[in-house]
């Protein structure tokens, strides 16, 4: 009768060297990945990071739009430090262009249930532009297959520590050459954290008289009005609106004010016949990480500023609209105990309180 002893034996080993071989080159792969070069990239993965912002839904006090000056210059967990228990998102998208479709997405971010719902909106001249509004990274992510979102969310985070290593990593770890390096750190709250440690002022500009010389305005009044007819929506459901330029270097201001033909005084005062509210921001204090996009700090510091401004115009409107109830209920009577009531209120509380964090 035949042995099948060997056969066994043999089966038994190469199934062994099998798994041995798999085992070691899952070691290796794991331990290059934790080994591998410092990246210019961090927190989230950027995939995952697109993917979970388009999908935001009924979840937020207050929302931040705009394009990749936002995206990167405001921090949401720097206001709630200001303004404790608000729930912020970064609704920012890089090369945004103000549309329908867009304001339609940034108000679904928002609890219809919240009893405070704020729009902050940061506007560029080149959002206002039409060709920023036929593609950017909002029309491309909202454009995505449900199945491909699902796979950026909760696949990409798994195999993203095994991404090829950059070879300007590699240079950049020998050489310790960080020059021209700018480093993005991916928040959950939507905000990208950037920095330089040797930033470069002309990068922006370059970019700016390649690409947009041919830019201009002329048609761009459409997208305006599309603003300025949803703020009006907004503000007359009850949801209030605060819009800001964003802050940039002055090369960049004077440049755009070249390219494009943008009046900003006349924009604020069509936004606050509509309802809005304007911002007015100062730009000599921030510090840029390219030329164009605000560094970590200066976001931090511009994050502040809308904080207290939107509080402490928030209170006002506020107290205007308690003196303009009490006088409809008592056209004849004292106004003057409004006032007190008014006083009263705000030195016994929250007036006080949001006044020393101003």
């Amino acid at each position: 009768m035949p042995s099948f002893t060997p056969s066994f034996k043999w089966a038994s080993l190469a199934h062994g060297r099998t798994t041995l071989t798999a085992l070691s080159a899952g070691s290796f792969i794991l331990l290059g990945a934790f080994l591998r070069p410092p990246s210019a990239v961090s927190g989230m993965s950027p995939r995952a990071f697109w993917a979970t912002k388009i999908i935001w839904a009924k979840q937020f006090d207050l929302v931040i739009g705009g394009d990749s000056r936002v995206a990167q210059g405001v921090s949401p967990s720097e206001i709630v430090q200001l303004w404790p228990g608000l729930r912020i998102g970064n609704f920012g998208f890089q090369g945004l262009g103000y549309t329908q479709a867009y304001l339609d997405a940034l108000e679904k971010t928002l609890d219809p249930e919240s009893g405070n719902r704020i729009i902050v909106l940061g506007i560029s001249p080149s959002s206002l532009h039409p060709k920023a509004s036929q593609r950017n990274d909002f029309t491309e992510a909202s454009s995505e297959h449900p199945i491909q979102v699902w796979l950026e969310r909760y696949v990409a985070p798994m195999i993203y520590p095994l991404r090829r290593v950059e070879p300007a990593d590699i240079i950049r770890q020998l050489t310790d050459r960080t020059d021209d390096t700018i480093y993005h750190c991916y928040h959950s709250d939507g905000w990208i954290e950037s920095y330089s440690r040797n930033p470069d002022p002309s990068c922006a500009i370059n970019a700016y008289r390649k690409n947009g010389m041919n830019w201009s305005l002329v048609h761009a009044q459409d997208i305006i009005d599309v603003l300025l007819a949803q703020t009006r929506r907004w503000s007359e459901r009850g949801i209030q609106v605060y819009v800001f330029r964003t802050p940039t270097t002055p090369e960049i201001v004077l440049l755009e004010s070249q390219i494009f033909a943008f009046d900003e005084a006349q924009f604020a005062a069509a936004l606050k016949e509509a309802g809005g509210q304007w911002i007015e921001v100062p730009s000599q204090s921030f510090e840029t990480c390219d030329g164009s996009h605000l560094d970590r700090k200066s976001a931090r510091v511009l994050s502040q500023y809308l904080a207290t401004s939107i509080r402490r115009t928030a209170r006002t409107i506020q107290h205007e609209r308690t003196a303009q109830l009490v006088n409809y209920a008592h056209p004849i009577g004292d106004s003057s105990d409004a006032t007190r009531d008014e006083n009263s209120s705000e030195s016994s509380g929250i007036g006080s309180a949001e006044s020393g964090k101003d």
